[in-house]
């Protein structure tokens, strides 16, 4: 797991067992199912047709890690406590994940003309936790690198796995116009039950801000 000092807590026992419910019901759609509140849009893309959302900040909280161990643990056949044992103490600092995307401008309707994207604002920026107490810059991993020559090759990185087992950093294709990047961002104050706070990203060229209310149990 990737570089933080294990805690041990207990998770809320009803965020288990909706992940194992969902394990179940949406097992098909993997941790998609899991994101809900904890994700946020912060990028889109118009693909020549329509605007799409394409990057996004998940914080790990204590309801999606405790919702990720009952997942986890169903689709593995293990215990939910085990599992929350082993990634519990993502959810005792402000973690997050963060994945952005750099791709070719299109022309409407016309899918053929292209202006090739400049990667540098996702690969070149600050992280900033901000809260009512204060801000915190935080420290940023690379979990992935991709490049392809299509959207669809960009798309689908186990971002989930790289953080739970602290894979090293992977860069996966060489060519094409479409760029995306994964992070991994952590932060040393803890967030506290029901506090809202902000993820702000700087770069030279643009801020994205991502929003979120920690859970209250």
């Amino acid at each position: 797991m990737i570089g933080l000092i294990l805690f041990t807590v207990e998770p809320n026992v009803a965020y288990l067992r909706e992940g194992e419910r969902l394990a179940v019901t949406q097992g098909h759609r993997g941790m998609e199912a899991l994101l809900g509140p904890d994700r946020d849009w912060v990028g889109k893309w118009f693909d020549g047709r329509t605007t799409q959302s394409v990057e996004f900040v998940v914080s790990l909280s204590p309801r999606i890690m405790a919702k990720w161990a009952g997942f986890s643990a169903r689709r593995e056949g293990r215990d939910a406590g085990e599992v929350w044992s082993e990634v519990s103490s993502l959810a005792e600092h402000p973690t997050f994940v963060i994945g952005l995307a750099a791709y070719p401008r299109m022309r409407t309707f016309d899918l053929f003309e292209q202006i090739p994207p400049d990667p540098e604002p996702i690969e070149d920026f600050t992280v900033v936790l901000v809260r009512t107490t204060g801000e915190e810059k935080l420290q940023v991993q690379s979990l992935a690198n991709i490049r392809g020559r299509t959207r669809r090759d960009t798309d689908g990185f186990d971002w989930w796995s790289a953080v739970r087992y602290g894979l090293p950093p992977q860069r996966i294709g060489y060519f094409g116009d479409f760029h995306r990047a994964y992070y991994f961002a952590s932060g040393s104050d803890p967030v506290e039950p029901g506090e809202q706070y902000e993820l702000h990203i700087y770069s030279d060229r643009r801020t994205r801000v991502a929003r979120f209310t920690a859970p209250s149990e």
